[in-house]
């Protein structure tokens, strides 16, 4: 899955709205791990949503 926030839209919270709807659906699908391969600039975000790892990729225990 892949998603955007426009430039103009974001730090709204948009972005985490959106991750947010994504991790609960994989839950409700009965996933237990999500793994994302977060550029350089967005990498932290993905860190304050409470992914881990040193390294590419962040992980996401569900």
């Amino acid at each position: 899955m892949l998603f955007f926030v426009k430039a103009d839209h974001r730090n709204q919270g948009l972005g985490t709205q959106l991750l947010k709807h994504c991790i609960n659906k994989c839950r409700q699908r009965g996933l237990q791990l999500l793994v994302v391969w977060p550029s350089d600039r967005n990498y932290e975000f993905y860190r304050r949503q409470g992914f881990v790892g040193t390294h590419d990729p962040l992980e996401l225990l569900l």
